[in-house]
């Protein structure tokens, strides 16, 4: 039994519903906190359903490869999953209904439409369309539409908190690329590796990450001082992904997980106690 539940754990790939799910709601909550000026403003009932459902249908619908040779026990635990998944997503759609807009419908729509992108073919391994036309929507669309249901309002800040935690989040995604190099999936570090040496591939995430910075770097000066969190984090990304051997890549992604993590925390606190 204990080994069922640590395949379907792993099965169910935890880690990106934690960096990235949690991460978004935690920077939205901050977010939340500071411009209703009060935690009791928020309305964390709606961020409570938001949050399962996400979790939930985030990790069960990005199933590592291989994962369908399972036991039946498993596949029976999975299906619970995602009945419930899918049950809390359409009770949240319900529950929430009396105060959505249609902007939030779409970036509702959009987020589904990027998870299912990133879950299935054809755009998962396609060079530079899986991270910018899949995982990138879906973070922004969890960040943007969190906020929006915690405070019933828009904020322009709160769009470039959510663009750059998904550079971040994608940056990450495409470290994790390096260990499949051998897979035979078309990723954008797999083409660069086919195109210019294995040694070559490395630099894909790092320039992904010094693209958050730079942009990082811009916001920082223009518009708010709490966003040198994000330069911070994006370089020891750029660091780490650069350093990266093909035996450590399992090392550095849970590195990069946690500063992501730790990234979307002390931002929010820094936001809402400011």
């Amino acid at each position: 039994m204990l080994q069922m539940v640590k395949g379907l754990f792993g099965w169910m790939r935890l880690s990106p519903a934690i960096s990235w799910t949690l991460s978004a709601f935690a920077i939205s909550a901050g977010f939340a906190v500071h411009n209703l000026q009060s935690a009791q403003n928020v309305h964390w009932e709606m961020f409570g359903v938001i949050l399962l459902s996400s979790v939930l249908l985030q990790a069960v619908l990005r199933m590592r490869d291989g994962s369908l040779v399972i036991g039946a026990e498993a596949k029976r635990t999975w299906f619970l999953l995602s009945l419930l998944g899918l049950v809390t997503t359409i009770t949240f759609g319900e529950y929430s209904a009396a105060t959505t807009t249609a902007s939030l419908l779409l970036i509702l729509l959009l987020g589904v439409f990027s998870t299912l992108a990133y879950t299935f073919h054809p755009l998962r391994y396609v060079p530079l369309l899986g991270e910018w036309l899949a995982a990138f929507p879906a973070i922004v669309a969890c960040t943007l539409g969190t906020y929006f249901l915690l405070t019933d309002a828009w904020e322009p800040i709160v769009g470039i908190a959510a663009v750059l935690h998904s550079m971040l989040c994608v940056a990450w995604l495409v470290q994790g690329h390096l260990g499949t190099l051998q897979a035979g999936k078309l990723t954008t570090t797999a083409w660069v590796a086919r195109k210019f040496g294995v040694d070559a591939a490395r630099h894909v995430p790092a320039g992904y990450f010094l693209l958050t910075s730079f942009v990082g770097t811009m916001v920082t000066l223009k518009v708010a001082h709490v966003f040198l969190l994000t330069v911070l984090c994006s370089l020891l990304g750029a660091f780490n992904a650069w350093n990266t051997k093909p035996e450590q890549v399992a090392d550095h992604q849970i590195r990069m997980l946690i500063a992501v993590v730790v990234h979307a925390i002390v931002l929010s606190l820094w936001v809402a106690w400011t």
